[in-house]
């Protein structure tokens, strides 16, 4: 409902293929304040769905407290309870950050698009606005690693040759662990 927030949904549903609502919850504080881009069913039909968090920095020049809309993602069960939650912040201090201007995109910091789970348990994110992937762990929920610009695992010559990441990264999708096609949309960094 806002220019600003164009990214977010206000409802998630879940329809079957009769079209009967199986699953619908209003975004809330109780349930996924700022839903949006991605929301998919877990094999053990949990919901995955990822949203903006939103947290209190002190950036710029006077260090004033600014509100820095973050991404992460809820796990849910079927009769909306959340059962866990993740954020970017966990890895990323806007305060000390110097490659990301906090200031300058605190509506969309990282503009995480997509969010997976593989056969171990472990979650893929992909970061558009860091054209990164990142790898969390779904025992501690610590990052186990991060693929693209700011990266820190180095990348092997062949997709060093195919200039991954060129930018943009979007849609990952879990072929087997640690093997994670993704959308990458060639914009220029």
């Amino acid at each position: 409902d806002s220019d600003d927030f164009y990214r977010l949904a206000s409802d998630a549903f879940v329809c079957n293929l009769n079209g009967e609502i199986i699953f619908h919850r209003k975004a809330s504080s109780s349930f996924v304040p700022f839903p949006h881009h991605d929301f998919s069913i877990l094999d053990n039909g949990d919901y995955l769905i990822l949203s903006n968090f939103v947290k209190p920095f002190p950036v710029g020049t006077d260090s004033e407290m600014i509100d820095i809309w973050g991404d992460g993602f809820y796990v849910c069960d079927n009769e909306g309870s959340v059962l866990k939650t993740w954020d970017c912040f966990t890895e990323l201090n806007p305060s000390k950050i110097d490659y990301i201007n906090a200031l300058k995109v605190s509506k969309d910091y990282v503009h995480a698009n997509s969010v997976t789970m593989d056969s171990a348990g472990d979650y893929y994110l992909t970061l558009n606005r860091l054209n990164e992937l990142w790898k969390i762990s779904g025992e501690t929920l610590e990052v186990l690693y991060r693929v693209g610009a700011q990266g820190n695992i180095d990348l092997d010559s062949e997709s060093q040759a195919y200039g991954f990441p060129s930018g943009g990264l979007h849609a990952a999708t879990v072929l087997s662990p640690d093997r994670i096609l993704c959308y990458d949309n060639g914009k220029q960094l």
